[in-house]
């Protein structure tokens, strides 16, 4: 792939399929002008929105990066697909120590005639065993009680069919669980079905050296495990500096039209024209570089209309094409309109004082840019 083949940016819906070494998932959530959270998190905190989520936190091969302006504990989960959103903030937060807390004992009885005469033969020998034991999202076949520590575990084991060895789907789906299970703290023995039967010594050998290291090295410690401890889970969480946020993005400044007394009905007689037009210079002098759909929201108010209808658009359109860009004024490719050349004093906007915020296609590319460059500059500058 080239360099502009394997880059994208796509919603949560359209992302399924596409994959690459290095995913960027921004979540897209915040807190209003008022400072408050809802917890309204769109497709994810629907039905099965898990799937979604799950879809859009796998497309990475190798590494994910998560930017966020909410943090886990914020999030007050009403369904199913929201209590996962927050178990993933959870992880990428603190890493896999979040899971540690989902341990329980038996899940149901063995689940195979070969998990049986396991459990037979370590009961044989004097230990306890726990069949199905449920720890974070997965299950352990078989769990082996400490002998001297009551309630706790000393050993993991989990018993491979012979269908195993042949499916390498299967190996590294187990790979990588096994390396979950074993950074919570379990001790992992495999015994591999086919050698169980027609090497039954070797198996039961191997198995009972397992039991009595794991026993001698004492209880896992899979409650007691720190945060700080996953050393082989590096977490880093930045978070922005607000006050040079504030520096380089300047309050949105609103243009304020006096409402025409005709009303809307007043809108499309003839010598309207020239007061249309000059209110599209005033909104255009005061808001460039705006975009040419904002800028119809803001004739829409003054004339009192509760839409931009189709025939309203037009009028406006019109009005702009013929009288205004004559004075010098232009739009570009992307609809946005701009009071003179737009490579010079464009400035980064946020929300207005009273909270009014543009929608994200509202905003030129220009400004974005602009933000990404101070704060590049600001962070080697610290």
């Amino acid at each position: 792939e080239t360099r502009l083949d394997g880059f994208f940016v796509k919603n949560l819906e359209n992302v399924q399929g596409d994959e690459r070494d290095v995913i960027i998932f921004s979540t897209g959530y915040g807190k209003d002008q008022n400072n408050k959270f809802t917890n309204n998190f769109g497709p994810v905190g629907r039905k099965l929105g898990w799937r979604r989520l799950n879809v859009a936190i796998t497309r990475a091969r190798r590494r994910l990066e998560v930017i966020t302006s909410i943090e886990a504990g914020w999030i007050k989960p009403k369904s199913e697909a929201a209590r996962h959103f927050k178990k993933f903030l959870e992880y990428a937060e603190h890493g896999p120590s979040v899971l540690e807390i989902d341990l329980t004992d038996s899940l149901g009885d063995a689940e195979s005639p070969f998990e049986e005469e396991v459990i037979r033969t370590i009961k044989s020998w004097g230990y306890e065993v726990v069949p199905q034991v449920g720890c974070a999202s997965y299950r352990i076949d078989l769990g082996v009680r400490h002998p001297n520590r009551k309630g706790t575990y000393c050993l993991a084991i989990e018993c491979d069919g012979a269908m195993y060895h042949s499916s390498k789907v299967a190996r590294d789906r187990d790979r990588i669980r096994q390396q979950v299970l074993e950074r919570l703290g379990w001790r992992i023995h495999r015994i591999w079905g086919p050698t169980w039967y027609n090497e039954r010594k070797v198996a039961e050998g191997a198995l009972k050296v397992a039991l009595e290291e794991a026993s001698s090295k004492g209880p896992l410690q899979i409650f007691r495990k720190e945060k700080n401890e996953q050393e082989s889970f590096v977490v880093t969480v930045t978070a922005p500096d607000e006050t040079n946020l504030k520096d380089i993005v300047s309050d949105y400044e609103v243009t304020s039209l006096q409402s025409n007394w005709k009303g809307k009905d007043g809108f499309y007689e003839q010598w309207e024209k020239s007061t249309i037009a000059q209110q599209i210079e005033k909104v255009i002098k005061k808001e460039s570089p705006i975009h040419f759909e904002l800028m119809v929201h803001r004739i829409r108010d003054a004339w009192g209309f509760k839409s931009a209808s189709k025939k309203m658009t037009e009028r406006t359109m019109n009005i702009f094409n013929y009288s205004v860009k004559k004075s010098g004024i232009t739009k570009d490719q992307n609809g946005f309109i701009w009071s003179s050349s737009k490579h010079s004093m464009v400035k980064a906007r946020g929300p207005s004082r009273n909270g009014d915020a543009r929608k994200a296609e509202h905003v030129p590319m220009e400004e974005i840019i602009l933000v990404f460059k101070e704060l590049k500059s600001i962070s080697h500058d610290t």
